[in-house]
């Protein structure tokens, strides 16, 4: 009960700032996974720039067509658009 009271107090002392940039951040990252999907229905696969994220990326069987801070900048640049 005590952590749902502590998250509705957080929720509260929101600012609109803060909220506008949450639902940015959402929107960015559906448009990435959009983008995502095509570049797998049309079998393109972005290489991390770092050689070490390329290694992991497929690690467990991830098939993931953008990995890494290539996944993660394009969100934020997304975002800085929005």
């Amino acid at each position: 009960m005590s952590n749902y009271v502590d998250e509705l107090r957080r929720i509260q002392n929101l600012t609109n700032e803060e909220i506008n940039e949450g639902k940015k951040n959402k929107l960015a990252t559906e448009i990435v996974e959009l983008f995502e999907e095509l570049l797998d229905k049309k079998g393109i696969e972005i290489p991390c720039e770092d050689a070490t994220e390329q290694k992991e990326r497929y690690d467990g069987n991830n098939v993931a067509k953008l990995y890494g801070m290539e996944y993660f900048d394009l969100v934020s640049n997304v975002q800085s658009l929005l």
